[in-house]
């Protein structure tokens, strides 16, 4: 079976064969600004649909990590969240105290985020000088084929202010167009990283236009599954998103609970 999996500076995708789709109904949650999400005639998937997995809370959460077994599991793949960040083979422990990463003792006992999977590629000018596990080598020690989208050059056009946007979310359309599989990162409310909070897979994008046109819309709607971010908390149902801080809040309620490293 052609494992592929395509990741971009902000983002992932899988290729496999048609799969035939039921027409869904609008999502009904409003978009940030209070307006109504866009009613659209159409739906592109990708070939085979992504299946919403609830994501480990701890060690900084495992989102990168959660939408990679996606696609391995879209390609007759298993592993734990745990195995999935293990397969990084970054040699930092990501749950507590570990040999040759003093980070845990050095910072209050919190986990290395070092040691989860990040979507932006090393020695690209986005990221520092620290070790940590990029996601094209997580993807490569996982078997699965992957790229990245071409944020220093842009797709079509250079990766620069509004026109850059719309080559980003072009290149994500034309990904899925071709049936992948594609992750994206994203930003929290009240978030303070300048490039994003949170990984999340896109399970379909809502179009006026033909299916089979990547051109960049702003009627086009991205649907995705955020592994239970926005409204899980344990157990607890909400009403409304998270933000940062409280999202936070909830890593250390559930790292309390980890060995080696309590919060």
């Amino acid at each position: 079976m052609n494992k592929a999996l395509v990741l971009l500076a902000m983002a992932a995708s899988v290729v496999l064969p048609a799969t035939s789709w039921s027409a869904e109904p609008n999502c009904t949650q409003n978009r940030v600004d209070g307006a109504t999400i866009p009613v659209t005639t159409a739906y592109i998937y990708p070939a085979r649909p992504v299946v919403p997995f609830y994501q480990w809370e701890n060690d900084n959460g495992y989102c990168g990590e959660t939408s990679m077994m996606q696609a391995g599991l879209n390609n007759g793949q298993w592993m734990s969240q745990f195995n999935a960040r293990l397969v990084c083979r970054t040699g930092l422990s990501q749950s507590g105290p570990g040999a040759g990463d003093s980070w845990c003792s050095a910072h209050k006992n919190i986990p290395d985020y070092n040691a989860q999977l990040l979507i932006e590629n090393p020695g690209t000018g986005v990221s520092g000088p620290n070790p940590y596990a990029n996601a094209a080598t997580c993807l490569a020690n996982s078997k699965l084929s992957a790229k990245t989208y071409p944020y220093v050059g842009g797709f079509h056009t250079a990766n620069s202010g509004l026109a850059g946007y719309r080559d980003y979310m072009s290149w994500i359309k034309s990904e899925l167009i071709a049936g992948r599989q594609v992750t994206v990162a994203v930003f929290l409310r009240g978030g303070s990283d300048p490039q994003y909070d949170h990984e999340v897979s896109i399970i379909k994008i809502g179009t006026n236009h033909a299916v089979a046109d990547a051109s960049y819309y702003d009627d086009d709607v991205l649907y995705f599954d955020d592994h239970g971010g926005y409204t899980v908390v344990g157990t607890i149902v909400l009403d409304s998103p998270l933000d940062a801080n409280e999202f936070q809040l909830v890593n250390r309620k559930f790292r309390r609970q980890e060995r080696g490293c309590p919060a």
